[in-house]
């Protein structure tokens, strides 16, 4: 996500390949709170999918994350430019892996995030901040009248604040 955040901030993001390939994405308020709850709970045992419960694809990753940052997702990455840029390690990426998170769901872990959009406006723009969601954009003056305050002036001081960490 880090890396992509400034190409989208330029106007050039887009999906990586031909976007049919099956992203998995946890919240990280998500993956915290499992971590706290696999330690807790003793009836989890064995491996769990750390993985919000709605994989989605590249192309739709790419959309939401367009509309979270009003810009617009439409460049796409060629395959032989990422398979010139990262070698074998372009076939995770080009070919993706649809992830379950099944048997962490029965364990009874309930996702605050089950929404990537939601988790992208939780991520990017803070808390409350689907509420402002409208059409293609997020509405800093709608946002305001409901109450809401940004964590950041502008999508570029989030960017660069999410980049950093």
């Amino acid at each position: 996500m880090a890396k992509m955040l400034p190409i989208f901030n330029i106007f050039a993001g887009g999906p990586l390949g031909n976007g049919q390939q099956w992203c998995s994405w946890i919240h990280r308020d998500d993956l915290v709170n499992l971590y706290i709850e696999a330690l807790q709970n003793s009836s989890f045992k064995g491996t769990y999918n750390a993985t919000a419960p709605n994989p989605v694809r590249m192309s739709e990753l790419c959309s939401s994350l367009g509309r979270v940052l009003g810009r617009p997702s439409w460049l796409p990455v060629p395959e032989f430019a990422l398979q010139s840029m990262l070698g074998e390690g372009a076939s995770v990426v080009l070919e993706g892996q649809k992830v379950i998170s099944s048997r962490t769901q029965d364990a009874g872990f309930k996702f605050r995030y089950n929404s990537l959009q939601d988790a992208l406006l939780s991520t990017l723009l803070g808390e409350g901040a689907k509420v402002v969601l409208e059409g293609q954009r997020v509405l800093p003056a709608r946002a305001q009248e409901q109450g809401f305050g940004f964590k950041f002036d502008d999508v570029d001081l989030a960017v660069r604040d999410i980049v950093s960490t």
